[in-house]
């Protein structure tokens, strides 16, 4: 019998990592992600949109605002700011 299979789906989630906390310039990050993603050196599964770009920033990294570090950042907030830094084609 499969170890893991015999294990509740508590379990399971208990292993999932958590996300990468972001403080301090969170805006060089987003930055950083939306030019690799612009140049075609970030692909992601799925959909290719921008709006899927942030949902994957949003899904893997807590970013927290420089002025308010216990506060993170709302999906709608991180997609403002990949719109801002996209380069439309």
């Amino acid at each position: 019998r499969d170890y893991y299979a015999s294990r509740g789906l508590g379990d399971v989630y208990k292993r999932q990592p958590g996300r990468c906390v972001i403080t301090g310039s969170h805006k060089e990050l987003i930055e950083l992600l939306v030019s690799l993603w612009d140049k075609g050196q970030l692909t992601l599964p799925g959909k290719n949109n921008i709006n899927h770009l942030a949902d994957f920033i949003f899904r893997y990294y807590d970013i927290r605002y420089e002025n308010d570090p216990e506060e993170s950042m709302s999906l709608e907030s991180i997609r403002s700011e990949t719109y801002f830094y996209h380069e439309p084609e």
